[in-house]
C-alpha cells in the first residue's frame, strides 16, 4: 500500500484525528461530527460497487480534501458531496429538490449546501476534464473548489485497488486516470497526483487477483434500515 493511501481516512474517527493534526480551526471537528451524522442519515445503508460502505467513501473524499489543502467549507462539502446524487432524505425523495436543499441547508448553512449543490451540477467527464487541462490559466475560485472535491472523490474511489475492483467503465484502459493525473498537475495537487499514479499502477498490474473478488450488490439483501424505509415510504424491497 502506498504512503498516500495510508493517509486517507476511512472512518470518522480517523478523520477527526487527521483534522486534529492540522492547523484548521478547533470548531471544525465539531462541525464535521455534525456533518457526519447527516452523512449517516443520507448514506448509512449504501454500498459501493467494491463492497465498500458509502460512508467510508464520503469520509475518504473529505480526508483527501484535507490532504489537498482544502478550506473548511470545501472539506465539509466533500464529506457530503454525494448528497444529491446518492443521498436518501427523510421524506424518501432523492435529488436536489427544494425541500431537500432546505433540509440540508438547515444543518450545514448556506455556503456548504451551495457547494454541494454546485458539485451535483458540475460537468465532469473526459471532455470537460480535457478542456480544464488545456485551458490557459487557473480556474476561478468556485471552479477550483469543485475540481478539488472532484479530484478528492476520484482519489478515494480509486485508492486501495478501488479502480481495479470497482469494475467501472471510466477506469478501463487507464485514460481517465491519466487525465486525472494531468489535472492534478495543473491544479498543483502533488499528493493527489501521487495517489492517482499508484491507482494507475494498480490498475495495470491486476494479476495479483487470483480469484474474482468484485462485489455484486445484487446478491445481497437490503439492510434492515432500507427495508424499514421502504415500508414507510413505499417501493420495492429487492
Amino acid at each position: 500500500m502506498s504512503e498516500n493511501n495510508r493517509k486517507i481516512a476511512q472512518t470518522n474517527l480517523q478523520l477527526y484525528i487527521q483534522l486534529k493534526k492540522t492547523d484548521l480551526p478547533n470548531n471544525l471537528i465539531h462541525q464535521i461530527q455534525q456533518d457526519y451524522s447527516l452523512a449517516v442519515k443520507l448514506f448509512g445503508d449504501a454500498i459501493r460497487s467494491t463492497g465498500k460502505p458509502f460512508l467510508c467513501h464520503a469520509v475518504g473524499t473529505a480526508s483527501m480534501a484535507v490532504i489537498n489543502g482544502a478550506n473548511p467549507t470545501e472539506i465539509r462539502a466533500a464529506l457530503l458531496h454525494a448528497a444529491y446524487s446518492h443521498g436518501k432524505f427523510p421524506k424518501g425523495k432523492m435529488g436536489a429538490t427544494a425541500k431537500n436543499r432546505d433540509w440540508l441547508r438547515s444543518f450545514t448553512g448556506k455556503d456548504v449546501e451551495s457547494l454541494v449543490y454546485e458539485y451535483r451540477k458540475f460537468p465532469f467527464n473526459q471532455q470537460s476534464v480535457d478542456k480544464f487541462i488545456s485551458d490557459q490559466g487557473q480556474p476561478k475560485p468556485l471552479e477550483r473548489s469543485l475540481l478539488l472535491i472532484r479530484v478528492s472523490n476520484e482519489v478515494d474511489d480509486s485508492a486501495f485497488h478501488g479502480a481495479l475492483l470497482g469494475n467501472k467503465k471510466r477506469y478501463k484502459g487507464g485514460q481517465w486516470l491519466n487525465a486525472m493525473i494531468a489535472l492534478c498537475e495543473k491544479l498543483e495537487l502533488p499528493h493527489a497526483k501521487s495517489a492517482l499514479k499508484q491507482a494507475s499502477q494498480d490498475l495495470s498490474n491486476g494479476e495479483w487477483l487470483e480469484t474474482e473478488t468484485s462485489f455484486d450488490r445484487r446478491e445481497h439483501q437490503p439492510s434492515l434500515l432500507r427495508l424499514m424505509r421502504r415500508q414507510i415510504f413505499g417501493g420495492k424491497t429487492n
